[in-house]
């Protein structure tokens, strides 16, 4: 997804999660690699993230993002502070993405070095893709697109294993399938968001919601 760099904050309230979980567990990954796994359950936003345009708002313990659907519009939660992603993992239970045509509900982990690439997990109201943008010359790079199915592809995962960054998808969040890799992105500095945007047109007003992030770390 195409995230841009926004400074305007709308809709911002006080910033807290009602819940987190935290537990020492191998985390599902083939390597069985022993992670501190953190579940935020969505109450309110947490001070750590930065909310970004359009309407954010929390309902009935989930995150609810809505755009006016012009082109460029988006809203979406960020983590700022750039932190590594080596080893790390994070996973996000898409809800109900936007099935709106042209309207990207994502998932992104994006470098802070050189030209600041993003990595995708995102679904296009059709297709759920694997995407590389590199801002820096506006290049986009499609790895994989496939039919979004709503049983299949109710969880969204990424996660760092040998210099790798490995898509997955799973339908209850504890079974992962692999969805696709992107390789030669530095992960050493990296930052986090979910969000909802209109890159490709203008588009009807769309929205879509999101829960249980789970951020799984070494």
């Amino acid at each position: 997804m195409r995230w841009l760099l926004v400074l305007a904050c709308t809709g911002c309230g006080r910033l807290a999660f009602d819940e987190r979980e935290i537990a020492v567990t191998p985390d599902g990954t083939p390597d069985m690699m022993a992670r501190t796994c953190t579940t935020l359950e969505f109450d309110q936003f947490p001070s750590e993230l930065t909310i970004v345009g359009g309407t954010i708002e929390i309902a009935n313990g989930q995150i609810r993002f809505e755009i006016p659907g012009d082109l460029d519009s988006e809203a979406y939660v960020e983590l700022t502070t750039p932190i590594s992603f080596v080893g790390r993992s994070t996973a996000i239970q898409a809800v109900s993405p936007s099935m709106t045509p042209s309207a990207s509900t994502g998932m992104g982990w994006h470098e802070q070095t050189g030209q600041r690439v993003g990595v995708h997990l995102e679904m296009d109201g059709t297709n759920l893709k694997l995407n590389r943008y590199n801002p820096a010359a506006d290049e986009y790079t499609e790895f994989i697109s496939t039919s979004y199915d709503a049983a299949a592809h109710v969880w969204w995962r990424l996660r760092e294993e040998n210099a790798l960054i490995i898509a997955e998808v799973s339908t209850d969040g504890v079974g992962w399938d692999l969805f696709g890799t992107v390789a030669g992105i530095d992960v050493t500095s990296m930052t986090w968001d979910i969000g909802l945007g209109a890159y490709v047109s203008a588009i009807a007003p769309s929205e879509s919601t999101a829960d249980n992030a789970i951020n799984c770390v070494p």
